[in-house]
């Protein structure tokens, strides 16, 4: 095999692990959608039982199983408020409390691409204050009591979203490319390596920055 072939072969392969990545990043998303219900489940079951402290731990961990299109985590945290109003009207205000700060949690949880869960977040932050007894910060002259990281700007989010969209689809390109020294394969393939390997660059550097 004349050394060109042999990169070509090569490239053929890097490619073919770079798209397995891809097929992995997607696998794992269909675990969190899966993992999702299995905690919204056992809450409720738990709930049943009895057991609401342990309950609230699991809707807390299903609602933080949050990918786009998962209905499962909209679900935990609507059970969670229900939760918190009935702690409140029964006078267990500390219990209110501790699941609106699991509320809490799990919105800052999900911040990854952007923020799913604002309004939840602004919710649970109110009633926190309102149910600690805190005054409500001023703007001017008194700090919010509550402190959390700040939230992705959509820029980041855009540059996310293409970093992952190119890797995949530059993987995906290498991988159809028949091996052949025609020019226009070749530049294709210079093409597909530039998107993939930039994507991922990409896609690596603004999870980090989220994060």
């Amino acid at each position: 095999m004349d050394p060109i072939s042999r990169r070509l072969m090569i490239g053929r392969y890097i490619g073919g692990i770079l798209l397995g990545l891809a097929v992995l990043v997607g696998t794992a998303t269909l675990r969190m959608i899966s993992d999702g219900k299995a905690h919204l489940d056992e809450a409720r079951r738990l709930l049943e039982s009895g057991n609401r402290q342990t309950a609230v731990t699991y809707f807390e961990d299903a609602a933080k199983a949050y990918v786009p299109g998962s209905p499962y985590p909209k679900r935990a945290l609507q059970e969670l408020r229900i939760l918190a109003k009935g702690a409140e009207m029964r006078g267990d205000l500390l219990g209110a409390v501790t699941i609106w700060e699991a509320m809490r949690r799990a919105a800052i949880a999900t911040r990854h691409l952007y923020q799913p869960n604002q309004t939840i977040l602004v919710d649970a932050e109110r009633e926190i204050v309102r149910l600690r007894g805190f005054k409500q910060p001023s703007e001017t002259n008194r700090p919010n009591p509550i402190q959390r990281p700040q939230d992705p700007t959509p820029l980041g989010a855009i540059a996310l979203f293409i970093g992952v969209v190119s890797w995949i689809f530059g993987a995906i390109v290498l991988c159809l490319i028949p091996p052949s020294r025609q020019l226009t394969h070749s530049i294709r393939r210079k093409g597909a390596w530039i998107a993939c390997l930039g994507g991922l660059a990409l896609w690596v550097t603004m999870a980090w920055i989220v994060e």
